[in-house]
């Protein structure tokens, strides 16, 4: 399967998962909350799976290879700011570019996510995305990178908490950063400590 219908497959599977089943063409009413998982660990193999929660609302999606293009003017050239030692990244140019280019696709935090972070840029084995909804008004992303093409770091975990406008576009509070070691190679654990 080529990446365009990699990524075409992909989305629909979001579109439905963030819509509901019934906008996909089941007849079964979706819940009002829902966990889903969403899981290529090669081009060719999709699968999923859906339960009930009551709580929070969390998609997790693991892809290997690109994610997303970018298709808005401003943003198709965007690169993410510098991670910064103390575990943070800036987020108010984007968010500026955000508010300037108003993109439809700001209103899904994971594609938000995914544009800030450049994850089609990244050279990795695979990108696991994780989001939750705590609220109507609010979101937290995790996007893990792992298996980098580094001989030092072996995975980077980048935490990002969105937050609803009014306009229904979701905007970045904050974004921070840890990374893991290669095996022999330092820490196991996700800090912001460097690797040898």
């Amino acid at each position: 399967m080529s990446v365009a219908a990699l990524r075409r497959t992909r989305v629909l599977l979001l579109s439905c998962v963030a819509l509901g089943a019934a906008s996909c063409g089941s007849s079964s009413k979706p819940a009002a909350v829902t966990t889903s998982s969403t899981t290529s660990t090669a081009p060719s193999t999709v699968a999923s799976t859906a339960s009930t929660t009551t709580t929070t609302t969390t998609a997790r999606t693991t892809v290997a290879g690109a994610t997303t293009t970018s298709t808005s003017p401003s943003l198709a050239n965007w690169s993410p700011p510098p991670r910064a030692p103390d575990g943070s990244i800036a987020v108010a140019a984007f968010n500026a570019r955000l508010g300037t280019d108003r993109p439809t696709w700001a209103r899904d935090p994971q594609r938000v996510a995914h544009e800030f972070l450049r994850t089609d840029n990244i050279d990795a084995a695979t990108t696991d995305t994780q989001v939750t909804n705590a609220s109507p008004a609010a979101a937290v992303v995790v996007v893990t990178v792992n298996g980098l093409a580094d001989d030092s770091v072996h995975a980077i975990r980048f935490d990002l908490h969105l937050a609803r406008q009014a306009d229904q576009t979701w905007r970045l509070d904050s974004a921070g950063w840890s990374q893991q070691c290669q095996p022999n190679r330092g820490h196991q654990n996700f800090t912001t400590a460097l690797c040898i």
